[in-house]
């Protein structure tokens, strides 16, 4: 398998650490494994923007593309084939061509919180995804879909998501792999409490709704002392409406 890696530096260090690629246990032996780097980064979004067009000019065979932020790893060296193979799988039994697929990740707060989304007691994805979008660190995306759909770089934060949620929901069936396939770290730029100013930002990106917008109001109120409590509240979530998906 060719995997083509397109990293984001700066002058210190690669944004996208290339060693992040991989876990334990996962060695690039297995691969044939291109670098291509972007130099300077523009932005998490324009990054991935400017990946999605070096891969169609560049590398016009490729079928199939994932993306990792710096600190995310897959769980083990199977998880990308996991994927790979289970959208192949899904595609030969309903005869379409499934925009993306998707497993379960690991959410890490701290050496002491951590949860897996979706939680293993849900039944009815269709309903969780109206709450939920998988991390995109477990979603593999289909690579002539993914370069007619970039991503809205007016959605601040949530980019990422508006795609996903497209990919997920545009034909009928849903392709999910039952397998773990990543570790998300909640020390992103996504992931932290609004203060005033991406306030502001947060609640004009023009798809987020409104139910959104107000949840990020209500984050914005948590006192600086209470803000510890923050994952705890997202577990919580997490396990109370995958109880009732």
């Amino acid at each position: 398998m060719i995997v083509h890696v397109v990293e984001s530096w700066n002058e210190n260090h690669s944004i996208n650490d290339t060693t992040d690629f991989f876990s334990p246990g996962f060695t690039k032996k297995e691969f044939t494994l291109n670098i291509h780097r972007i130099w300077p980064p523009p932005g998490i979004f324009q990054s991935m923007n400017e990946a999605l067009h070096i891969l169609k000019t560049q590398f016009p065979k490729t079928t199939e593309l994932i993306f990792l932020n710096s600190g995310d790893c897959f769980i083990d060296k199977s998880s990308l084939g996991n994927l790979f193979f289970h959208k192949r799988k899904m595609q030969k039994k309903f005869g379409l061509v499934f925009p993306a697929v998707f497993g379960r990740s690991k959410i890490i707060a701290s050496d002491s919180l951590s949860w897996i989304m979706p939680d293993q007691r849900v039944s009815n994805l269709k309903q969780w995804l109206q709450y939920f979008n998988p991390n995109h660190q477990s979603v593999l995306f289909d690579a002539s879909w993914a370069y007619e759909n970039p991503y809205n770089l007016d959605n601040i934060l949530i980019a990422d998501r508006t795609v996903m949620k497209k990919a997920l929901t545009s034909i009928e069936e849903l392709a999910f792999s039952e397998k773990l396939i990543s570790e998300f770290h909640l020390s992103g730029y996504s992931s932290q409490l609004p203060n005033w100013k991406n306030l502001k930002e947060r609640v004009n990106e023009p798809d987020r709704s409104l139910i959104s917008k107000v949840g990020e109001c209500l984050k914005f109120l948590i006192p600086n002392r209470l803000k510890f409590i923050y994952p705890y509240i997202m577990f919580t979530r997490s396990k109370f409406i995958s109880f009732f998906c």
